[in-house]
């Protein structure tokens, strides 16, 4: 199922972004950081734990990290004070949990646990029936309800935006006595000048992931891609940042860890590598390519499909 990031003011309780991925991840937290810069404003600090989605090069890596380019300072919790984790953990106990019992699909610990085993069986089957390429006249009954309990992305957007707009305008929090919004409003009569808004360009260049990648005589890989550059040859063995856009695959730049510029290496940019691309990275394309038939089956029954 989808994975909610929240983004959340602490000092008024405010929902300022979010975003909906299938897997804790950096572009994930990115994306719900953008939606909330280009609403409102670039925040000076970031909270967070210490998960894989925010503890990563692109977000937080003292150079090129996204925090770092924005000049926001990174906590990642204060010794003895559990305040910050606590609103955290307020709010995703909260929302999330509501989102999920909008649905039919809901096998939370407080459902009918008969009522749970009978869903995820459904949702099971279509499933399989999605792994088959069947269509829907040629489903079973189990597997048409399990099509029927499983929302869209479409349908997930609107709850959880709707809930989202509760949270903040309709709902009053106990430690503010007001709402999210109210309290909002308030703060921003006497910081609101203060805000830092970002172009849609900037924002534009927010999307491009930084990943670190090491050198081999020339070459770099990203996503299973190649890309050479004759700059690059000097720097075998050594660690490079990739600035990757996925909007654009054909190339990429390439920094040091100073964010100095080295080059721009193109995809499959040499014709001839005196040492075949299956060889250079040969450890690591034996351990992908051999588990991924046995355990395709195994994978498609609790992962439900991508929805539009």
């Amino acid at each position: 199922m989808p994975e909610i990031t929240l983004i959340i003011d602490a000092p008024s309780r405010y929902i300022v972004g979010y975003s909906l991925s299938y897997s804790e991840s950096g572009m994930a937290v990115l994306s719900a950081l953008r939606y909330a810069w280009a609403r409102h404003g670039v925040n000076a600090v970031h909270y967070s734990d210490n998960g894989r989605g925010e503890k990563n090069v692109m977000l937080s890596d003292k150079v090129v990290g996204v925090f770092a380019r924005l000049g926001i300072t990174h906590l990642t919790g204060i010794p003895g004070n559990p305040q910050g984790r606590g609103i955290i953990e307020r709010l995703m106990r909260e929302v999330p949990k509501r989102v999920a019992q909008s649905f039919e699909s809901y096998h939370g610990a407080d459902a009918d646990p008969d009522t749970v085993r009978k869903r995820l069986q459904a949702k099971i089957a279509h499933n399989k029936a999605n792994m088959d390429g069947k269509v829907t006249g040629e489903m079973t009954p189990l597997q048409r309800k399990g099509a029927e309990i499983t929302p869209t992305m479409s349908e997930l957007k609107m709850v959880v935006e709707a809930l989202i707009d509760e949270y903040n305008n309709v709902r009053k929090h106990s430690s503010i006595v007001m709402t999210p919004a109210q309290k909002r409003a308030e703060l921003d009569k006497k910081h609101g000048s203060e805000r830092v808004w970002l172009s849609e360009l900037d924002l534009r260049a927010l999307a491009v992931a930084v990943v670190e990648r090491t050198v081999s005589r020339g070459w770099v890989r990203h996503d299973n891609r190649f890309y050479f550059s004759q700059a690059l040859v000097d720097w075998h063995g050594k660690k490079v940042y990739l600035y990757a856009n996925d909007d654009s695959v054909a190339e990429m730049a390439v920094r040091d860890k100073d964010g100095v510029y080295i080059c721009t290496a193109i995809l499959e940019g040499n014709s001839t590598p005196a040492i075949p691309l299956d060889l250079l990275y040969q450890p690591n394309l034996k351990t992908t390519t051999q588990p991924h038939k046995i355990k395709e089956q195994l994978i498609n029954t609790i992962q439900p499909p991508i929805l539009s």
